[in-house]
């Protein structure tokens, strides 16, 4: 857990991906291109101090965002994503999850799941 005020946890999450996405330098001094998708929970955003709730709010928001390479910030409906024995309940590709967007941090607004 990673305690930041509010107004420094997007730049914090920018700088990460940024970093994540620097190429990889084999032995062989090829380089290989990486990407990440990155899920974060802030406890007072989610509103609750439970950080199984808060790592199941990260992971929902990582889903939101992955194959985008950019980071997501969770909202208080990421942390009530089902679970079955702290796994989502949900997974795969679903229409209804958000598209990726631009290069900076953000909230996702999403329908219910079901």
């Amino acid at each position: 857990m990673l305690h930041l005020p509010r107004g420094r946890r997007e730049i914090r999450l920018v700088q990460l991906v940024r970093m994540l996405r620097i190429p990889v330098v084999l032995d062989d001094g090829q380089a290989v291109d990486v990407a990440a998708s990155v899920g974060a929970a802030a406890l007072d955003v989610i509103g609750t101090r439970d950080l199984s709730v808060a790592q199941r709010a990260a992971d929902a928001a990582l889903y939101d965002g992955r194959h985008s390479g950019h980071a997501v910030l969770a909202t208080k409906e990421h942390a009530t994503v089902p679970s079955i024995n702290g796994q989502r309940a949900t997974g795969g590709a679903r229409a209804d999850r958000a598209p990726p967007c631009g290069g900076e941090p953000h909230e996702h607004r999403h329908p219910a799941r079901g």
